[in-house]
């Protein structure tokens, strides 16, 4: 639901590319970031980090610790001989899962303080909508991923500011966080988008039942 709202929050401003987005790979143009072309670039790199996240060292993460932890003998439980044949080492998914987060969770920080600054129609109402979706997009994305960190490490950062270190809350403090985050997306996105997300995140039909359930085709 979250893809889907992205590509209608996308298809109505279109998307190119901005040659002056960038003034060097390292030093992004904070005019071109408060553009509606500089949020959806960023909009795009949160959907891509997320994907890393979830895709790659988040996923061999929870495999690793299924693996060790939850299997019965037999199954899966590694055994003296191969315990090291898979390890949880300092550098690897462990930290890689960490920092694709953190990045992600910057990046939906940048959106939340942009959208609001951007134009992305000339109709006021039209305008504040789509900032509205964006906004409300950017909130799921960071539910999801503090969530998920907080249930993997069982504490994470709730606000990223600069490059200062991040203050660790709790678990409890963090799914608090999320609960805010799901409840404040729900209020910005609209009636179309809120109901897609309740259909497919909530009651978990598929694609083809959330667009009979709202009368439009599965592209739509």
């Amino acid at each position: 639901a979250v893809g889907l709202s992205c590509l209608v929050a996308t298809g109505l401003v279109g998307c190119t590319i901005d040659p002056n987005l960038n003034t060097s790979p390292n030093s992004p143009a904070q005019t071109s970031l408060t553009s509606a072309q500089g949020v959806l670039a960023l909009l795009v790199g949160c959907q891509s980090m997320s994907g890393d996240y979830y895709g790659s060292d988040r996923s061999r993460l929870g495999a690793m610790w299924s693996w060790q932890i939850g299997a019965p003998p037999g199954l899966g439980r590694a055994q003296p001989e191969s315990w090291m044949t898979y390890t949880l080492d300092p550098t690897g998914p462990p930290d890689d899962a960490w920092k694709n987060a953190y990045k992600a969770l910057r990046v939906t920080t940048d959106i939340m303080t942009y959208a609001p600054q951007a134009k992305f129609a000339s109709d006021a109402t039209a305008n504040t909508a789509t900032q509205n979706t964006i906004v409300g997009i950017a909130e799921f994305y960071r539910a999801m991923l503090l969530g998920e960190t907080a249930a993997l490490f069982g504490s994470a950062p709730i606000t990223i500011s600069g490059v200062d270190a991040p203050d660790f809350v709790n678990q409890a403090a963090v799914y608090a966080e999320v609960q805010r985050l799901l409840d404040d997306a729900l209020v910005q996105l609209d009636e179309k988008h809120r109901l897609v997300f309740m259909l497919r995140d909530v009651e978990g039909l598929s694609v083809k039942e959330t667009a009979e359930a709202l009368g439009l085709s599965e592209a739509n």
